[in-house]
């Protein structure tokens, strides 16, 4: 599971607003953008704990799932700002982190 995740995260990275050159992106657009991503996770949540599916706790825990992740990823991306030149450097130190 967490290659796909990881492999899911390193696509949207690829052609990402970043990685185009679009800066200009308003919380508002930010927020709806994600909003299926939202929508799907909680979907999934009460999908699963309303017919009692088994839930691997050490995969995500009990209440997180992949569209969660993504969301977060996505907001995250919106909060912090690195400049395209610097992002080799930031994510090495987030892998060797």
């Amino acid at each position: 599971m967490d290659l796909g995740v990881g492999s899911f995260v390193v696509a949207n990275a690829l052609v990402s607003r970043q990685a185009r050159n679009i800066t200009s992106m308003r919380w508002k657009a930010a927020l709806r953008s994600i909003s299926p991503l939202g929508f799907l996770g909680f979907a999934r949540l009460i999908s699963t704990s309303g017919v009692d599916y088994q839930v691997h706790v050490g995969e995500y825990g009990v209440h997180w799932n992949f569209f969660f992740t993504l969301a977060a990823v996505s907001i995250l991306t919106s909060i912090i700002r690195i400049h395209p030149k610097y992002c080799g450097i930031v994510g090495m130190l987030v892998l060797a982190g």
